[in-house]
C-alpha cells in the first residue's frame, strides 16, 4: 500500500471515528482524534511487530471512540472533548442577565486552572466567549439569545465544580495553603449552586415552566 492510500485510509477512520463519537453524545476536536488514532495505530504496530499499513486493519472507529471517552471520562486534560447540543432553543434575557454568567464561568475557570481541569477550564472559557458573542449581537434588539444547551453545560459545570470543592478535590491555590485573601470554599460551592440554578430558571423559562 502506497502513502497515498495510507493516508487516505487514516483519515477515513479519523472520519468514522468522529461520527461514532456523535452517537455517543460528543463532539471532539478532529486534532485530537487524529492523535489518537495515530497513537492506536502506532501501538498495535509495535505491540504485534507489525507495519502502520497492516496495523491499520486492527483499529476500528469503535476502538478510537472507545479509548476517546475513556480519556474524557479520566482526564481533566481532555480539553478537546465537548457535548453534543442536541436543541436549537434559545431563552432571550436582558443583557445585564450574561453578567451574572459570565462571572459563574470565570469563577470555574479559575478554580479549574489552579487544580489543573483544563478540560473545565476551556470549556468555561469557551462558553465565556460565546455568551460575549451573544451580548454583541444583542446591541441592535437590546435582548440577547443564550442557548438552552449553554446553559445546560454551565449548570453542569457550576455544579461538578462545587462538588469537588465540597469533597476537598480542588483547593483554592495550588500550594495547597488557605489564604487570608482566599474566599472560604462553603461559600464558593454555594455560590456555584445558586449560578447553576440560575441556569436552569433559565432554561425553564424558555420551556415555559
Amino acid at each position: 500500500m502506497d502513502d497515498a492510500e495510507t493516508a487516505a485510509r487514516l483519515e477515513a477512520l479519523v472520519a468514522q471515528s468522529a461520527s461514532v463519537l456523535l452517537t455517543r453524545g460528543l463532539i471532539v476536536e478532529i486534532a485530537a482524534v487524529r492523535g489518537t488514532v495515530d497513537h492506536l495505530v502506532d501501538r498495535v504496530a509495535r505491540e504485534a511487530g507489525l507495519g502502520r499499513d497492516d496495523a491499520l486493519h486492527f483499529v476500528t472507529p469503535e476502538v478510537v471512540a472507545d479509548a476517546i471517552v475513556r480519556a474524557a471520562d479520566q482526564d481533566d486534560h481532555a480539553a478537546a472533548v465537548r457535548p453534543v447540543r442536541k436543541r436549537d432553543e434559545a431563552v432571550v434575557v436582558p443583557p445585564w442577565v450574561s453578567g451574572r454568567l459570565v462571572m459563574a464561568l470565570a469563577k470555574v475557570a479559575q478554580w479549574a486552572g489552579v487544580n489543573g481541569a483544563e478540560r473545565d477550564q476551556h470549556h468555561a472559557f469557551d462558553l465565556s466567549v460565546e455568551l460575549g458573542d451573544s451580548l454583541l449581537q444583542s446591541r441592535t434588539s437590546g435582548l440577547m439569545e443564550i442557548h438552552l444547551d449553554l446553559l445546560a453545560e454551565m449548570a453542569d459545570l457550576a455544579e461538578r465544580s462545587a462538588a469537588r470543592i465540597e469533597a476537598g478535590q480542588w483547593v483554592e491555590c495550588s500550594c495547597g495553603e488557605r489564604h487570608s485573601d482566599a474566599e472560604a470554599p462553603l461559600a464558593v460551592v454555594a455560590a456555584m449552586r445558586s449560578d447553576a440554578e440560575l441556569a436552569r430558571r433559565l432554561s425553564e423559562k424558555a420551556d415555559g415552566a
